[in-house]
């Protein structure tokens, strides 16, 4: 029994802890939310109230992992920070894991930024190219690049995206500003040409419209949100007032990733999908 706004409690276990946390059923309000899961196959899991997607592709053993969503600033690193950056001060994650040799997972983390009262609006309030994602096992290191990494722009000015973590482990994560070591790709999407893809969301047809200065042959890759490429399909040889039909009725409820490539393979239109059921 624990009582007061601050209360000491030591508690001996015959083992050696992998993970402590409080609150785990969310009765009360301290500003974080969580969820645990047992990975016995790999595949897809959504920790929706930590707004996390996890996609494990290697799985040795049965695994435990329990992610938290902390609506507050994480704790002040000890060490000195690095010179011109800065960490949110609204929000991170953290994530709690006993994973065996061999493991291998990729994480989404999305930034919601264009206006208030989103959570990271300070670090994309003009565009996105600085925000990135970074790591550290606890408060008792310094914050780094969490890497491999790859960072998804939509509209450079939009505040909206993601940050695809190419190797999920222990510890905690956050947004960021400024130069840390490391490194991250970055697919910069801009409209460099007229595309139009409707509706979005989707129950099972997308329509992709275009039309272009100069014919161009054009092909797109349909992705989920881990990267694994489900559809590529030629356009053909298109110029103005062209058209598309792709059929995600057959593809499972979720976030999926439309590139279209011209004949040099630049890429010239990434589109996020969102499939629901009817």
């Amino acid at each position: 029994m624990v009582s007061g706004a601050f209360t000491d409690v030591t508690i001996n276990v015959p083992f050696e802890p992998i993970a402590t946390f409080l609150n785990g059923n969310h009765r009360l309000n301290i500003a974080n939310l969580g969820k645990e899961h047992i990975f016995t196959e790999t595949g897809i899991k959504n920790f929706s109230a930590a707004d996390l997607e996890v996609f494990v592709d290697e799985l040795p053993s049965e695994t435990w992992m329990r992610v938290e969503h902390c609506w507050i600033a994480p704790d002040v690193v000890q060490n000195p920070p690095t010179p011109d950056t800065r960490v949110s001060k609204t929000h991170y994650w953290k994530v709690d894991a006993d994973l065996p040799d061999g493991f291998l997972a990729k994480a989404i983390f999305n930034y919601r930024g264009p206006a208030l009262p989103e959570l990271d609006l300070d670090l994309v309030a003009e565009n996105e190219d600085s925000i990135v994602l970074v790591y550290r096992k606890d408060a008792s290191e310094e914050w780094r690049l969490a890497e491999p990494a790859t960072k998804v722009i939509f509209l450079p000015t939009d505040g909206e995206g993601f940050i695809r973590c190419d190797s999920l482990i222990a510890g905690e994560y956050a947004f960021a500003n400024g130069e840390f070591s490391g490194f991250v790709s970055t697919y910069d999407i801009r409209d460099e040409v007229n595309i139009k893809v409707f509706p979005n969301p989707t129950h099972d047809q997308i329509n992709i419209q275009g039309s272009l200065s100069k014919a161009r042959s054009l092909h797109l890759v349909l992705s989920d949100a881990s990267g694994k490429k489900i559809v590529t399909e030629s356009l053909g040889n298109v110029s103005q007032n062209w058209t598309h039909e792709l059929n995600l009725g057959a593809q499972p409820n979720g976030v999926y990733i439309l590139e279209i490539f011209d004949n040099n393979g630049e890429l010239i239109r990434q589109e996020k999908l969102v499939r629901s059921a009817p």
